[in-house]
């Protein structure tokens, strides 16, 4: 018998690192969505996650721009 803990960790090694989980059949859509509801659901998503990482990527270059600025001017504040 394998022991629960030796099933969690066969489920981590045998998925890879950057995998989406795919959510359990009761989470699934409704039957009733239509696929232009889907796309449309499925695009939006997309561009939310598009925001979120643009506004991190800008935020990582200014903070690193702050830096060599605050660095250049000898690091006072």
């Amino acid at each position: 018998m394998i022991s629960l803990s030796h099933r969690a960790h066969r489920d981590r090694v045998s998925r890879p690192m950057n995998a989406i989980p795919t959510p359990p059949a009761s989470a699934a859509a409704p039957a009733t969505e239509s696929a232009e509801e889907r796309h449309a659901d499925r695009e939006r998503r997309l561009d939310e996650a598009a925001s979120v990482l643009a506004v991190t990527l800008l935020d990582m270059w200014r903070r690193e721009r702050r830096a060599r600025r605050e660095a250049a001017s000898g690091g006072a504040s």
